[in-house]
């Protein structure tokens, strides 16, 4: 499956090009590289100050405080930056924004973990979904404890961001709405960063999400606890009852009570440690339904604290390095193709960088060509004359990010 991501790390694909280039070129094409990500980092600095101050008034994990007297920025205002500021720097990223449908699908589809995983949508004010990277992969299914094994394809994002608004306080204290302890702040903004996530999982990302059983656990669970328990009724509650009756009836003399005799005593006894019996067969076969909702719990914790990668803030950070990474990438390609093999259209160019992924690299990706292209003449690395694209050299391309760089830098 093609997609704008390049999978593949910025110095390796400038190494690549480097490979094929005449030996005066190199050199020349190296310090553009160096030049281009000097340029991009620049500007994707000012992109992470943009995105501190939008999530500043946001921040659940602030450790700092507005001074005394600084106007207070409208909430509403900070949230519609920060997922504006946002969007943009996933789209840089190459992040596509999941579905309706694909989550949906993610909903109704058999979780990995052989539970039965549920989430409230109507929780979230606001509910962003983006991903990258899908991928296949084999995995290995265990039944009937372990004794069959089979194996089956499953898709999977390389990463996946969530971006979230919950709902206010007064939406949780509704009349009719179960109460429960929340894991979360009403009103809060959350964002997450994670990896390998199967597409079928989608709702193990989010905050409210919660383990049921499926029907399969519940037949496992309560058909041998419903077989037990008809075996201690058998051995315990039918004495229980003889000896109960037959005590009853001896107690009542002419109309009257009788105190009960040494014997009697005795088998009452025996009742009643029959009737702890069955409480106790009781008590065991409600803690195994518990400890199997935990245990369901802690799989999918687990699976979620080694799938976390970073969380609120710290997620600008990462996204904003891997936006970075993919500018200069398609900036580098689109610049060391046009000057190697000369002016070309733009769906010449595309389909020649594709076709060398395919053949240098084998992998299949939908480069944005546009994209590149856009960049290059923003710079002024390229222009398009007559429908056709070409580019500076690489020594004269040197010179003008030079120059680039002697403006952004004064």
């Amino acid at each position: 499956m093609s997609e704008h991501f390049l999978p593949f790390r910025r110095q390796d694909l400038v190494a690549a090009c480097l490979a094929e280039l005449e030996a005066g070129q190199a050199e020349d094409f190296r310090r553009g590289c160096a030049l281009l990500q000097q340029v991009f980092h620049h500007e994707f600095h000012q992109r992470l100050e943009a995105l501190k101050d939008a999530f500043a008034p946001l921040d659940p994990n602030a450790d700092t405080r507005p001074l005394p007297g600084a106007p207070a920025r409208e909430r509403a205002a900070a949230v519609a930056d920060l997922w504006r500021h946002l969007g943009a720097l996933l789209e840089r990223a190459n992040y596509d924004r999941v579905s309706g449908d694909e989550l949906n699908r993610a909903l109704t589809s058999q979780s990995l973990f052989e539970v039965r995983l549920h989430t409230q949508l109507d929780d979230f004010a606001e509910l962003h979904l983006f991903a990258r990277g899908r991928r296949t992969r084999p995995v290995t299914l265990r039944r009937w404890f372990g004794l069959r094994r089979r194996t089956i394809t499953v898709e999977y994002y390389e990463r996946a961001v969530i971006a979230l608004r919950f709902q206010d306080q007064a939406w949780f204290e509704q009349p009719g709405r179960a109460k429960r302890v929340l894991p979360f702040q009403p009103g809060a903004i959350s964002l997450k960063l994670f990896e390998n996530v199967p597409a079928a999982d989608l709702e193990m990302l989010f905050p409210n999400t919660e383990v049921r059983m499926r029907p399969i656990d519940h037949a496992t669970l309560w058909v041998p606890a419903l077989l037990g328990g008809i075996g201690v009724a058998l051995k315990a509650g039918l004495p229980l009852l003889a000896v109960g009756a037959l005590i009853w009836s001896r107690m009542q003399h002419d109309g009257g009570w009788r105190p009960l005799e040494t014997a009697e005593k005795a088998a009452l006894g025996i009742a009643a440690g029959a009737a702890v019996t069955i409480g106790m067969f009781a008590v065991r076969q409600y803690g195994r339904f518990k400890n199997k909702k935990i245990e369901f719990m802690k799989a999918l914790t687990e699976s979620l604290y080694f799938k976390n990668l970073d969380n609120n803030a710290g997620v600008f950070h990462r996204l904003l390095d891997e936006a970075e990474e993919e500018e200069v990438k398609e900036a580098v390609l689109g610049w060391c193709f046009l000057v190697r093999h000369g002016p070309a259209t733009q769906a010449q160019l595309d389909a020649a960088i594709e076709g060398w992924f395919r053949t240098r690299c084998g992998a299949a990706v939908d480069f944005e060509v546009d994209d590149a292209l856009a960049k290059l003449a923003r710079l002024g690395l390229a222009q398009e004359v007559d429908g056709r694209w070409q580019a500076l050299g690489f020594a004269p391309g040197v010179e003008r990010l030079r120059q680039v760089w002697q403006e952004l830098a004064g």
